[in-house]
């Protein structure tokens, strides 16, 4: 029998002093016999008259009314092991023989071969602009949010003699959070749980800014429609991957602003909302790093030692 096929243990006896039934003597068997007792604290697997016995891809499988008993086949794909610790029993308490009587039904167990692939599985939307030096993984890169897709591929050609079944793919796919290889898609055969294939991909984190914004000028003071500047070090670009630009200020994150407001005159005007952004593309603006509220005072009456109207 092959690995998954199913046979019937059928035992008889002209006796009407005998009972007879098959079973497994725990006793009997190790390791090295290629068969390995589940542990499930009784001495001997018994089956009764016409249960059945199922070789389940790696496993020796028999019901006999308290659950399944599971023995483990150690043996390598496409050879065969024969296992002579199946047995017949026969308990007889009158007539001319008492006692217990046994008789050793050779089973014989090939192991199919490897299943036969054809094709291969790849990711047909990540991204290769990630920098290597930046996150390693060698079949392309996501950003939070978007859904993975791939191209499946895979055949197999011997199905039924590999005891495959079909094939099955097992997705590790969700794009909730940043990682390395934690996208992945495990091509396998459903019956033997036989692994075909496999592809994986990383997710990228979202972009972000760190640092603080600070006006280089004295007080947080510029003359009015002078350049805005601020101070090393600057607000610096974290995960970028090559999505993001430049950084630039803004009050409403989307229009840059380069210039301090015009001065209306008078005293007390002030300039609020001004933050540091950046356009990282697909992951959208990052930001802001707020800026300190800025004073403006008239460029030509306070600010005239300086040549860009700072203090």
């Amino acid at each position: 029998m092959l690995t998954g096929d199913k046979t019937t243990i059928s035992i008889s006896t002209t006796d009407a002093n005998c009972t007879v039934f098959a079973g497994i003597a725990y006793g009997k068997l190790t390791p090295a016999n290629g068969l390995t007792p589940a542990i499930d604290g009784r001495d001997t697997v018994v089956w009764l008259n016409g249960d059945q016995i199922i070789a389940n891809s790696s496993k020796l499988v028999g019901k006999n009314g308290r659950g399944d008993t599971t023995f483990t086949i150690s043996a390598t794909a496409g050879t065969s092991t024969t296992q002579n610790h199946v047995k017949a029993f026969a308990y007889c308490s009158t007539g001319d023989k008492s006692g217990i009587f046994t008789q050793a039904c050779a089973l014989k167990i090939q192991v199919p071969p490897n299943p036969a692939k054809t094709g291969a599985m790849q990711w047909t939307n990540t991204h290769t602009s990630a920098s290597s030096t930046e996150i390693s993984s060698s079949s392309g890169y996501y950003y939070i949010g978007e859904v993975p897709a791939y191209s499946k591929g895979i055949t197999v050609t011997n199905p039924d003699e590999s005891r495959c079944g079909i094939v099955e793919y097992d997705e590790t796919i969700a794009t909730t959070a940043a990682g390395t290889n934690n996208i992945k898609v495990i091509a396998k055969c459903s019956q033997s749980g036989y692994k075909l294939d496999s592809i994986k991909a990383s997710v990228l984190a979202n972009p972000t800014l760190t640092g603080t914004c600070t006006w280089d000028t004295k007080n947080n003071t510029f003359g009015g429609g002078v350049s805005l500047t601020a101070k090393a070090p600057l607000v610096i670009i974290n995960n970028s991957y090559g999505r993001c630009g430049a950084t630039f200020f803004s009050q409403d994150g989307t229009t840059p602003i380069t210039k301090v407001d015009t001065w209306e005159g008078g005293t007390g005007q002030t300039m609020t909302g001004v933050g540091v952004y950046v356009d990282c593309g697909v992951a959208g603006i990052v930001g802001p790093q707020v800026c300190p509220t800025i004073t403006v005072e008239d460029p030509d009456a306070v600010f005239m030692d300086t040549p860009d109207g700072q203090i």
